[in-house]
């Protein structure tokens, strides 16, 4: 994004993106305690360890490390690029952070020039050297050996080197190992980063925003939808709204080629907004339906939320699954309109995507099919079955956590999950006012527990549940949104 665009919204640099400088980062309270940890552990060495699941903030804990030991005097801090490095290239990156000539063929020769280098600098200095290493988890068995030896002396009695280990769930599974627990025995510091909630992602992104120099970028409502859409991590946040801002940007451009060129600036297929629907970034028609050929349109057709309707799409495909065959092409569209009920009437529309969390990867980036009814004008969407509409959560961790179910995924998600809970507590009242009796003679009084178990005997599982809910009663388990309400027939 270049500087001028910058300037339009009064921003410094771009909040959003990954080369955020480091005085711009939200030291949160954990992060600044690790950091005050580290500062006094820097005077006798050691390990230390940084884990969470992946976009949680370890780098960033990282860079706001690496620039508070910046600012300690005559302290050398080294960060290691290449940790999945085989023992000759460690001994070399090694040699080039401390500015010592190494031969990795001669590593008992290298070892003790490094030894003499670190001794030298605690004599200097009183702190001991330090090096920085994320991705840990992808470190060979042999180079946590040999940084174990390497920053031991005097029979073990004492550091020479203090070390941050910084990595994912993978890596505390690794230190469990055999191999390696010696160096689990050797930690003396953690930060242990939790998915965030929405309160501490808005936190986040407040800090940002006014260190980028407009802290009214987002409306308050907008900030909000961001961060409560974003699954309690922190790269998807920044992800979702740097594509906002990318294509806010993408239009102003926009606008200024067609003032300098007549008017025709942005409508070839080179233009930077056609550039951004074939990203993905604003929903398009991928080809034009028979009903619509022959109308004319600048740039394609931007459908708006009153012509929306969405339905459930039964599939037995996990969400890797369907993201892995590309699944979206396969979709058929319904065999009657939702809307006004015609055979047939649905053709191919266009595609839009959307989050969803997945066993394999915190959240995975789906495409969902959408149709166009030629007669009622209406699209509709088919959201495949393991998704709840609005949801970030896909629905089998959602029933897990409903059931009190202890799954990993489950636990990850905890807190989403406890807010979807209490939401279907509260619209439980217009739910059976809704549905009535259709699911079972219901109590005078139903608890939201109680009426759960029913619906799901009665349905099988929590995604048919979903179906029925929306087709039949054009409602949902959280609530009653519009895309489920049948809309004003129109003449064909």
């Amino acid at each position: 994004m270049n500087k001028k665009l910058l300037n339009l919204y009064g921003l410094k640099f771009n909040p959003f993106a990954q080369n955020v400088p480091a005085a711009a980062l939200l030291a949160t309270p954990p992060i600044d305690h690790f950091c005050w940890r580290i500062e006094q552990q820097i005077g006798e060495g050691g390990f230390a360890l940084t884990t969470g699941d992946p976009g949680s903030g370890k780098s960033a804990a990282l860079r706001i490390l690496a620039e508070r030991l910046g600012a300690v005097r005559d302290l050398s801090v080294g960060l290691l690029t290449r940790p999945q490095a085989n023992l000759a290239d460690f001994y070399r990156e090694l040699g080039h952070l401390f500015g010592v000539p190494l031969s990795p063929h001669n590593r008992w020769n290298s070892s003790k020039v490094l030894r003499e280098k670190w001794l030298a600098h605690i004599d200097a200095s009183v702190h001991r050297p330090v090096l920085l290493i994320d991705e840990a988890q992808e470190m060979n068995d042999s180079v946590f050996s040999e940084l174990r030896l390497l920053s031991s002396a005097d029979l073990d009695s004492r550091s020479i080197l203090t070390l941050i280990l910084a990595g994912d769930q993978r890596l505390l599974s690794r230190l469990e190992e055999l191999e390696l627990l010696p160096i689990a025995s050797r930690i003396r510091s953690r930060l242990r980063l939790e998915t965030h909630s929405p309160k501490q992602l808005q936190d986040c992104l407040t800090h940002l925003l006014k260190a980028a120099g407009n802290p009214k970028l987002l409306t308050p409502s907008l900030l909000t939808t961001l961060c409560e859409h974003a699954a309690g991590n922190l790269r998807l946040l920044m992800n979702l709204a740097n594509d906002l801002l990318v294509f806010r940007c993408a239009e102003i451009t926009e606008v200024g080629g067609r003032l300098l060129h007549g008017g025709q600036g942005g409508a070839g297929k080179g233009s930077v907004r056609s550039s951004m629907r074939k990203r993905g970034l604003v929903v398009v028609f991928a080809w034009r339906p028979r009903c619509l050929r022959g109308k004319r349109f600048s740039t394609g057709v931007q459908l708006s939320y009153g012509d929306v309707m969405q339905t459930i799409y039964p599939t037995s495909l996990t969400p890797e699954q369907y993201a892995e065959q590309e699944y979206h092409r396969q979709v058929r569209p319904p065999e009657n309109c939702p809307n006004c009920r015609r055979a047939h009437a649905l053709e191919a529309l266009a595609y839009y995507h959307r989050y969803i969390t997945a066993a394999t990867a915190l959240v995975l980036l789906i495409w969902v099919r959408r149709f166009l009814c030629r007669h009622c004008r209406v699209s509709v969407s088919c959201l495949p079955a393991f998704a709840q509409p609005y949801r970030p959560v896909n629905t089998p961790t959602i029933a897990a956590g409903f059931q009190g179910q202890r799954t990993p995924e489950v636990a990850r998600w905890s807190e989403l999950i406890q807010g979807y809970w209490r939401r279907f507590e509260s619209h439980l009242p217009t739910l059976l006012r809704q549905v009535g009796n259709a699911f079972g003679p219901v109590p005078l009084q139903p608890s939201a527990q109680s009426f759960w178990k029913q619906l799901l005997q009665h349905c099988g599982d929590m995604a048919n549940a979903t179906g029925q809910l929306i087709h039949q009663f054009h409602t949902c388990w959280f609530g009653s949104y519009r895309c489920h309400q049948r809309r004003p027939l129109q003449a064909a």
